[in-house]
């Protein structure tokens, strides 16, 4: 992952002068947002639980999935498994992810989730853009998740 963003332009230039010589970049350690995470209000009518889990444990490159469970019909619903898009790091000093983007696809929908931890907590954000001219309108609800277990 580069960061030549936060370097000055007087450093950018010494680093692409002198790349350093490395051959193997170590994986970000601490990938907190793995494992089952579940909502902290009991009486939500959306997303309900969540599970993010390396695509291939061990991989260099690290590819995360989410699975989504909401409030259905006749009790939990998924949402299937998607590849989290984005990873972010809150600090360019510490190696691990804090936030990341997933969307999922409807037919008749389209949800973009933006979530990131704070305080042991994932606050997740659901923008739902609606397809279709049945009336329905986009909207968004944020919740918060505490981690029930790891992987």
């Amino acid at each position: 992952m580069k960061h030549s963003l936060y370097l000055s332009p007087e450093a950018q230039a010494a680093a692409s002068e002198n790349p350093p010589v490395t051959t193997d970049l170590p994986r970000p350690q601490g990938l907190a947002l793995i494992g089952c995470w579940v909502n902290t209000n009991k009486n939500s009518q959306d997303i309900q639980r969540f599970e993010i889990r390396e695509k291939v444990p061990g991989d260099k490159e690290i590819v995360l999935l989410l699975r989504v469970y909401s409030v259905g019909g006749e009790g939990e619903e998924s949402w299937g498994e998607t590849e989290i898009s984005t990873l972010f790091e809150d600090d360019i000093n510490k190696a691990g992810y804090d936030a990341f983007v997933a969307e999922y696809r409807f037919e008749h929908e389209q949800v973009r989730l933006q979530a990131n931890t704070n305080l042991g907590l994932i606050i997740m954000t659901a923008l739902h853009t609606c397809k279709g001219d049945d009336g329905q309108k986009n909207y968004f609800c944020r919740e918060y998740f505490r981690r029930q277990k790891t992987l």
